[in-house]
């Protein structure tokens, strides 16, 4: 079925080749996002011919998803839970990373679309919103890799002063991180206060 479709398509699109099909849908595979600004052809490729494309992942258990207004395409599992199989810090740093790029969007801070900050400054919130301690230097840079090998971010300069490097958060945050993300964000951080209320006012004791 998909090789029949795939063949009526290059009939039609003599420029084309089966080849270039490979190569964007490996690299959608790959990358899991690909940008308009960065992966044109790609994009572009995927994007005229996105039912073909759809039904191409949909066989391999994948969910296309495009997002115009941001100029991104990209492919997650069918089970999104189990997508990047995160530890509780990894976790939090995505759904923080999600919060700091919708209030960048909100205070209209975007450029084509990122969000930038600085890494230190994400660390920052990390800490003041779980009260849980930082992770080391090369631990968070490593995640930081992570997150910029699924299309999530992109690194920049380190900053001379703390070291570490500038963020652009990139709006495929919202597609790994959606709503549901943000709301058990929500009910981590107020147990979180809560508990940390508790040991305040219990160290307050006489």
């Amino acid at each position: 079925m998909m090789l029949r479709d795939l063949k009526h398509l290059l009939e039609r699109n003599d420029e084309l080749s089966e080849s270039d099909f490979k190569s964007a849908a490996n690299a959608l595979l790959t990358r899991q996002f690909l940008y308009l600004a960065d992966e044109r052809p790609h994009y572009r490729l995927i994007t005229d011919h996105f039912e073909y494309f759809h039904a191409l992942f949909d066989a391999l258990g994948w969910q296309l998803y495009l997002d115009q207004d941001f100029g991104y395409v990209g492919v997650l599992p069918g089970d999104e839970e189990t997508y990047l199989r995160l530890d509780l810090t990894e976790t939090l740093f995505l759904f923080i990373a999600r919060l700091a790029f919708e209030e960048g969007v909100e205070a209209r801070q975007t450029q084509d679309g990122k969000v930038h900050l600085s890494a230190a400054d994400l660390l920052e919130r990390y800490s003041v919103l779980t009260h849980r301690e930082s992770p080391k230097k090369s631990d968070y840079i490593g995640l930081l890799k992570r997150f910029q090998r699924h299309g999530l971010l992109r690194l920049g300069d380190d900053d001379a002063a703390t070291g570490l490097p500038r963020i652009a958060l990139l709006p495929a945050l919202r597609q790994v991180a959606g709503d549901h993300c943000l709301e058990r964000l929500e009910a981590h951080l107020n147990k979180a206060g809560q508990a940390n209320d508790i040991d305040s006012s219990e160290a307050g004791e006489p």
